[in-house]
């Protein structure tokens, strides 16, 4: 799971957070099918894509890519702060400090 994996996909893949995040929870529902000797799996191919906002200090882009193509999109000054604001939610949400916002 996670950096220690050969992951499958195109070229362009990327070993980002939320893959090993993925991962992790499927492995779990995985091994909790097969020892009811169910024959459903859940995978990760579906989760291939990069989304990542690149910090710069006085700015930042957001990228992504998926299998239908690619965009970056400059975000002077502000794009630090929602980096930051990101940063601040996804630390406080998973130490269960605040609610998590359904889908993220």
């Amino acid at each position: 799971i996670g950096d220690s994996v050969a992951l499958e996909g195109p070229d362009w893949r990327a070993k980002q957070g939320h893959v090993a995040e993925v991962m992790a929870r499927n492995v779990a529902f995985n091994i909790d099918a097969i020892s009811k000797g169910s024959e459903e799996r859940k995978g990760y191919m579906s989760h291939i894509n990069i989304l990542c906002v690149m910090d710069s200090g006085d700015g930042a882009a957001f990228v992504y890519r998926n299998d239908k193509g690619g965009k970056m999109i400059p975000m002077p000054v502000v794009g630090h702060w929602l980096k930051k604001a990101w940063g601040w939610y996804c630390r406080n949400s998973k130490l269960e400090k605040i609610p998590r916002i359904p889908g993220l």
